[in-house]
This record gives structure tokens, C-alpha cells and sequence, in this order.
């Protein structure tokens, strides 16, 4: 199992996720979120973390040329993508994708199927928000062909919220983390 710290902003809290075994910290590029940040200071940030931590940078409806181009010059080296993304945009992005599905009971996981060369996530169906929304997802609805499938690297994603960077569930998974490590 991987840990990965989401809705980091500032570097404080991003060096103790570090600290606290965090595989992964995620910045937030979508203005409409509340957790936020510009592009400059999450450069800040990424320039002061271990180079063994993969730096995620999550977009929404974004354009492809500013994924790449911005990825590039401030250290992201894994793309997490929360919008209409289709599979045709996916091929043109040059870091490893990690595609977010929003799922409910109607959600028609055969579209997963047409989505090539990248990961994918699934997260609680909201028609206000694109994610970390803070619904617990129902692990039930996934089909069971999906679920028995080998997956090599599980991340756990924990979002930041509101100043309070870990919750019991957090504190927990990040224990076990680091006594099997």
C-alpha cells in the first residue's frame, strides 16, 4: 500500500507528510478548489522534497499543453486527472496519468476499457465538485472483474483539509506504513 498526501499548500505540511512516510504528495491545480495553489508555489514546495516522493499534480478540464508544459517546469512527475478527460487527451500527456472516474450506481465501468496507458482512480459521484469530496466511495458497485484484478501499486489518498493535516484514519494507515517498511 502507498500513502499519498493530497491538497498540499504549503511546505510545512509537505515535509511532515514526508516525514510521516507519505509516498506521494498531491497539488491541486484547479482555481475552483479549495485547496488550491499556484503553480510557482507549489514549484517551491516540490524543490524542497525528497526526490522519493512522487510529486502529483491534479488538473481538471485543463489543456494538454499547459499539463506538459507546466509538469515540466516546476517538477511533477505524475499527472492526475479529475475532469471530462477523454481517452484521445490522455495520449497527450507526457507523465504517467493516474485518470479519476466520479462513480455512482450508474457509472458504466466498461469506459474504463477505452482509457489506455494510464491508471485509474474512482472517486464518490458529486454534481458540485470533481473530487475529494469527502464521501466515503463505496467499494461494493466496483464489478468484481475489476476487483480481481492484480494491482501492483495501491495509493491511499488522503486529502488535507482545513488546516488539519491528518485525521485518526490517516495517523493510522501511515503507522502501519512505516512498522512494514
Amino acid at each position: 500500500m502507498k500513502v499519498k498526501i493530497c491538497g498540499i499548500t504549503n511546505i510545512e505540511d509537505a515535509l511532515l507528510a514526508c516525514e510521516l512516510g507519505a509516498d506521494a504528495i498531491g497539488f491541486i491545480f484547479y482555481k475552483n478548489s479549495t485547496r488550491f495553489i499556484e503553480y510557482e508555489k507549489a514549484k517551491s514546495i516540490i524543490r524542497s522534497l525528497p526526490s522519493s516522493v512522487l510529486k502529483v499534480g491534479v488538473f481538471v478540464n485543463e489543456d494538454s499543453k499547459t499539463i506538459n508544459k507546466v509538469s515540466n517546469e516546476i517538477g511533477i512527475n505524475n499527472v492526475q486527472l479529475h475532469g471530462e478527460e477523454t481517452p484521445e487527451f490522455i495520449k497527450k500527456i507526457k507523465l504517467p496519468i493516474w485518470k479519476v472516474f466520479k462513480v455512482n450506481e450508474v457509472f458504466d465501468f466498461k469506459i474504463i476499457g477505452e482509457y489506455k496507458n494510464c491508471g485509474f482512480m474512482f472517486d464518490t459521484f458529486s454534481k458540485e465538485s470533481y473530487g475529494g469530496t469527502g464521501e466515503t466511495f463505496d467499494w461494493n458497485i466496483i464489478p468484481a472483474e475489476l476487483k480481481s484484478k492484480t494491482i501492483s501499486n495501491i495509493y491511499i489518498t488522503i486529502f488535507h483539509r482545513r488546516g488539519l493535516m491528518f485525521h485518526h484514519l490517516s495517523k493510522n494507515i501511515l503507522a502501519r506504513k512505516l512498522k512494514s517498511n
